[in-house]
């Protein structure tokens, strides 16, 4: 289990000398911390975790669980986006959750922009 916990620091330091990611490094590194504090590799809380690692913590878990595996099946949207509401004020930041689900429920709105290289700022809100 520690290697595999190593694999956000890692990402981070890939990027480190990369001008054009350095407003999503800090993303990377913390997207594994929770909002109760439970999470790695600093054990961050709440808003000290940045907001693109919050939004990635939730996206990276959405992903995961309704994601086939060779080991096992994926999990239906409805049972997953529970599990996503049942770790808001735990695992997510509630706010955030509750936009996700909205957005899932809701699709895509026609004034965001999607183009990915505008998706993400340095720490932006």
């Amino acid at each position: 289990m520690s290697i595999i916990r190593c694999h956000s620091r890692v990402g981070a330091e890939i990027v480190e000398d990369l001008p054009a990611y350095a407003g999503v490094r800090s993303a990377i590194l913390y997207h594994h911390e929770r909002w109760d504090g439970s999470g790695y590799p600093e054990g961050l809380k709440g808003e000290e975790i940045p907001l693109g690692a919050r939004i990635i913590a939730i996206s990276d878990v959405y992903d995961a669980i309704t994601d086939e595996r060779p080991y096992r099946k994926g999990m239906k949207a409805d049972d997953a986006r529970r599990f996503i509401s049942e770790g808001a004020g735990s695992l997510f930041d509630p706010r955030l959750v509750r936009i996700f689900l909205e957005m899932l429920r809701d699709g895509p709105s026609p004034e965001v922009d999607n183009d990915p290289a505008r998706l993400v700022t340095a720490d932006s809100p």
